[in-house]
């Protein structure tokens, strides 16, 4: 790997983890009636790690509980380069490259990070674009598994179950996949890889599913938005998505916008969505009544939305989305 691809992975560990860690410390801020008990959560991924993470310590703390959160997250990464950046850093304790992870402002291995709390939880998880494919989590989530065991022995690990993409990102075009195919073969590969190590899922993946079967968020692509003549800062109808979707980006250098599609993130209601999947599966308790509410979102579909992550972490979906 090129200096400059380390250098760019090491600089997205330092932004993401203190980015994570100074979540965690929002959700600790002390009120009159401060909550006493305490989870602590590391997580091990990438981008959607962060991504999912947005509204987690506000969500816990109207849930009665404080956070500690960080996040060993390097974008675009997988479970295998997670485990051989873990055996260079094993082998090497001093070499940089094997130092990605911010830990309080100071970079540092796996092995650190999984020491640096006693952590309550551990989530891993697969790069999205290889979700699909489960001959690609083997051997690293059992490697990561046993690793994560030997260093936070206390600590649950628990297999995060992604996303799939919206049904209009560019991947689908060619018509031989869709948004439901794409869950259906990443459920069943974390199911088959969570059975395998014998530990809990973060069913954020079936938690979409479901959304995309909902009403409320049931999105379909605005066929009447002309993309060959858009202008700054007219957007396609984007009403019920999870996804980031269509946005204008500004070029630095010229100063003219132009037309993105991310497919893949998040969008505040997807956030709010994974961050309730991840209370309750941790807590074990409902989320339907949560009080926390993201600015800008309805108290009609934060209710909905609280509605779909009890029965994604309730219950098995992956037949709802055939």
């Amino acid at each position: 790997m090129s200096a400059h691809v380390w250098a760019a992975c090491r600089l997205y560990g330092v932004i993401s983890l203190l980015l994570l860690c100074s979540l965690g410390v929002l959700a600790q801020a002390s009120e009159t009636d401060a909550p006493t008990k305490t989870i602590r959560l590391l997580t091990i991924g990438n981008s959607f790690a962060v991504n999912i993470s947005a509204y987690l310590p506000q969500i816990t703390q109207a849930g009665g509980y404080k956070l500690v959160l960080c996040g060993a997250n390097i974008g675009s990464c997988s479970l295998e380069k997670h485990w051989k950046l873990a055996e260079l850093h094993e082998a090497n304790p001093t070499d940089a490259n094997g130092m990605p992870y911010a830990i309080r402002k100071n970079l540092c291995g796996l092995k650190e990070a999984l020491q640096l709390e006693p952590w309550d939880y551990v989530s891993i998880q697969q790069y999205s674009m290889l979700s699909e494919d489960v001959s690609t989590y083997r051997p690293y989530a059992r490697n990561l598994y046993d690793y994560i065991r030997k260093y936070a022995p206390r600590a649950e690990v628990l297999m995060f179950e992604t996303w799939p993409y919206r049904n209009d990102d560019p991947k689908f075009h060619d018509g031989k996949q869709s948004a439901a195919s794409m869950y259906r073969a990443l459920s069943s590969a974390y199911r088959t890889i969570a059975s395998e190590l014998g530990v809990r899922m973060l069913p954020v993946g079936d938690a979409f599913a479901l959304a995309a079967n909902d009403p409320s968020f049931t999105y379909a692509p605005d066929t009447a938005f002309d993309f060959t003549q858009a202008k700054y800062p007219a957007l396609p109808d984007q009403t019920h998505s999870l996804h980031a979707g269509w946005s204008w980006a500004k070029d630095q250098k010229t100063g003219e916008y132009a037309l993105r599609m991310d497919g893949h993130h998040a969008n505040q209601a997807g956030q709010y969505l994974g961050g309730l999947i991840f209370f309750a599966r941790l807590t074990g308790q409902s989320v339907v009544g949560n009080t926390f509410i993201p600015k800008g979102m309805s108290a009609q579909d934060a209710r909905a939305l609280q509605t779909i992550a009890d029965r994604a972490v309730g219950q098995r979906v992956i037949e709802e989305a055939k």
